[in-house]
């Protein structure tokens, strides 16, 4: 077999597949260590992460004989050439693993053709808008296609007649009776969640090709469905996350805030809705002043995207921090949080790492993400890069008793792999 000039990737068919050019040989050919070589083809060749560096490939040598007897002259390599060759393989490894991620995330959003899109040499922000622009598609016909849940012969959108919903609102609106308008607005939100809560409830899908494929989801794919419905009929809102529970936040025409659920509280002990009050929520602005419904509305009016913090004065919620985001960000966040869990989940962590990096450019104060890259590392045996990634989730949520778990744990792995 001839491999000079490609690298390649063992894949579940047992063949091999090449994908993408590369001068392997002459990176070959600069190591002395004949089993080095043998080595690193079968690091590449059976590797799932598809990610190589020094360290990596140290680490599955560590009992080879022929390795040992020349540790020292590899821990220290002296030829740029040979620090140039490193420096591709490793970029062109990070490529692969940033197509990888991107082609999950178009599956799970139902983006029609992500091969028309490439993460070849992008920044960061270029990746980002790429993702965005697949999320808009993705959700463009998940809200066309989606049946309702009770005729599959019958889109959801036509069973609730929007464009009816959308003109009675608007002529509410034109009338300036923003009583009424409100109250109207709380009402439609109500029955769109009781159409939402009548899909079949699965706290593993929220993603909207497989809400499409199973008519199931869970708080996130149902607070994807309520905000894309809330946007068709011109009503505004927030997207909350509280602990691990998502949902929306209305903030209606006449003033007031309302914790909207879209699944009839099926992830908790009781359904949350009702409207926060003064006297329901408490937090401090900049100013040092107390936050107020006024202030969330103001917000939701003028939204900002690295997003509010207040807390509920709810048992169930007590002392957890209750952020709000504009739809913009905040659908597509918790979309992006719930991708990089899920490969993780399938032992995808160099991508589930790339997916949740980039969810920090939309919010990086979310404790999720950092304890989602947290658990990649941890999978991946990189115990140093695990804790500095729980340390930031610590920070933003101090008090959280599961991080604190998950970094003893890290502290004692890390602790074992130096002994």
């Amino acid at each position: 077999m001839n491999l000079e000039g490609t690298v390649v990737l063992y894949n579940s068919t047992d063949k091999i597949a090449p994908v993408a050019n590369l001068q392997l040989y002459h990176f070959l050919s600069l190591l002395s260590i004949s089993s080095l070589k043998k080595a690193l083809f079968y690091w590449i060749l059976v590797n799932k992460d598809i990610f190589i560096s020094q360290n990596d490939i140290m680490n599955s040598m560590k009992d080879n004989q022929d390795f040992r007897q020349s540790q020292a002259e590899w821990q220290a390599p002296k030829e740029p050439e040979q620090n140039t060759a490193w420096a591709e393989l490793n970029s062109t490894a990070e490529q692969l693993v940033a197509q990888s991620g991107f082609e999950e995330w178009c599956r799970l959003i139902g983006c029609a053709n992500p091969g028309s899109y490439t993460m070849d040499n992008l920044t960061p922000e270029e990746k980002m808008d790429k993702y965005d622009a697949a999320f808009r598609e993705g959700t463009k016909r998940f809200m066309e296609e989606l049946k309702d849940p009770k005729n599959s012969e019958t889109k959801l959108i036509d069973r609730l007649n929007l464009p009816k919903l959308k003109l009675e609102l608007d002529a509410l609106r034109a009338n300036g009776d923003v009583l009424a308008l409100g109250k109207r607005e709380e009402e439609v939100a109500k029955s769109f969640q009781q159409a939402i809560s009548e899909y079949t409830y699965n706290r593993e899908i929220c993603h909207a090709a497989e809400i499409l494929e199973k008519k199931q989801m869970n708080c996130v794919g149902a607070s994807l469905l309520g905000g894309r419905l809330l946007d068709e009929v011109g009503i505004k809102y927030l997207v909350g996350h509280i602990g691990s529970h998502v949902f929306l936040i209305l903030a209606t025409s006449d003033g007031r805030i309302v914790w909207q659920d879209m699944q009839d509280g099926k992830e908790k002990p009781a359904p949350e809705n009702e409207e926060l009050t003064a006297e329901k929520i408490e937090g401090k602005k900049s100013d040092n002043t107390n936050i107020t419904p006024a202030d969330v509305v103001a917000f939701a009016n003028n939204p900002k995207n690295e997003g509010m913090t207040f807390f509920v004065k709810k048992e169930y919620w007590k002392n957890k921090p209750l952020k709000v985001l504009p739809p913009n960000v905040g659908l597509e966040l918790q979309e992006l949080i719930s991708t990089g869990f899920m490969l993780g989940n399938r032992d995808k962590n160099l991508e589930a790492i790339e997916v949740l990096k980039l969810a920090s450019q939309k919010d990086a104060h979310d404790a999720d993400i950092h304890q989602g890259i947290a658990r990649a590392y941890k999978n991946l045996g990189q115990y140093k890069k695990a804790i500095g990634a729980c340390n930031k989730a610590l920070e933003i949520e101090p008090g959280d008793s599961h991080l604190k778990k998950v970094m003893a744990e890290l502290k004692t792995l890390a602790a074992i792999a130096k002994s």
